[in-house]
């Protein structure tokens, strides 16, 4: 699944009250659409590579893994749309073509003065006790200029989810993954080592009760020009939509700490209109058949953007461009002429700016 980087500030461990350990059957994530919230943060000092190293050894029973002190730099929100099939760009692309499940996810992300946004879609292949990843289709902008990339693997995709999953439960997989970018293709040999070393509770923003997880040990060697890189990532896994992940060190072996967090239950907080705050709601009704009531509310009058792209970054559809009061705005969106597929609209006020993505059907 698609991660974003975290980093830690310091941070006392404390003991929970014992819990017993959790077996994950299926694969967490719902069919249909809902919230999602990804907390973000790449500041790397010290205390923060001390304290991955500390979650590192938390291996053995009844741990606890408290997230709710790191210092998040980003805040992701948006709606993630899980689809039985292969739909979206991957349809017709082989291996992805093979997928039972295809998981879409809007995406904005401002890196070293570069803006990307677009949509990410995972494309996922169910077996009796097992989930292969078959690679991913990014599709959007960088920049304000379309872009698309993506990453399949053959011949049978990353088994990142084997079933049941418990305490001690061991599995792997080999595989190549191809990327394509603009006219370039780049292959790398890659073998992948999963193990069950932990279990206990996660503490994350916006979740008052512990959530229990697995953590999971994986293993990811690269074969590059006949040399071996390898690091190792550690997987915080729920029975529910919250995951972590924190690694040792790069492919150089330098202690590049980070953790990330997809919690599904944030955006519910975050999406409450506030006074203070610019925030556009969920598209309702999503899926969407020919037309959608878009919510929005301003902290201060200004000059207001509503604007409606396609997968590729074009603008199909401008619903607001006006001057506009503070408080709470309502706009209908007509979308009988749009094509079937994922669409993303975009709201712009004061400098700020909020996404949401929602699915035309027929």
């Amino acid at each position: 699944m698609m991660m974003l980087r975290y980093a830690l500030t310091g941070l006392l461990l404390m003991p929970l009250a014992a819990t017993a350990q959790i077996v994950i059957d299926d694969f967490p994530f719902p069919r249909g659409t809902g919230p999602f919230a990804q907390y973000n943060t790449d500041n790397l000092d010290g205390t923060n590579t001390t304290v991955i190293n500390t979650l590192v050894g938390q291996s053995g029973a009844n741990q606890t893994y408290d997230l709710t002190t790191i210092d998040y730099e980003d805040l992701f929100t948006g709606q993630y749309a899980l689809t039985d099939g292969a739909v979206g760009p991957g349809a017709a692309t082989e291996p992805l073509d093979q997928a039972t499940l295809t998981l879409a996810l809007p995406f904005n992300l401002e890196e070293e003065g570069n803006m990307y946004e677009g949509i990410i879609y995972d494309y996922v292949l169910e077996t009796a006790n097992t989930n292969y990843n078959l690679g991913g289709i990014f599709e959007g902008t960088f920049n304000g200029g379309p872009i698309e990339f993506s990453t399949t693997r053959t011949p049978n995709g990353d088994p990142e989810f084997v079933f049941p999953m418990m305490m001690g439960s061991m599995w792997s997989g080999a595989f190549t993954e191809t990327t394509m970018l603009g006219g370039s293709t780049f292959s790398t040999d890659i073998t992948m080592e999963y193990e069950v070393d932990g279990w206990g509770s996660m503490l994350v923003p916006d979740i008052e009760e512990p959530v229990e997880v697995l953590r999971v040990k994986i293993t990811e060697t690269r074969t590059v020009a006949g040399f071996d890189f390898s690091t190792v990532c550690y997987e915080l896994r729920a029975n529910a939509l919250v995951e972590a992940v924190f690694c040792e060190g790069d492919f150089d072996k330098n202690p590049t700490a980070y953790v990330t967090i997809l919690n599904a239950t944030a955006t519910d907080a975050a999406s409450e209109p506030s006074a203070s705050s610019l925030t556009l709601e969920a598209v309702y009704p999503n899926p969407v058949h020919e037309h959608a009531a878009l919510r929005y509310n301003l902290p201060e009058a200004g000059a207001v953007t509503l604007t409606v792209y396609d997968v590729l970054g074009k603008a199909v559809m401008t619903l607001v461009e006006q001057v506009q009061g503070a408080g709470a705005h309502e706009v209908v969106a007509e979308t009988r002429d749009l094509a079937p597929g994922v669409y993303v609209v975009r709201l712009q006020a004061d400098g700020a700016q909020q996404t949401r993505a929602f699915t035309v059907v027929r």
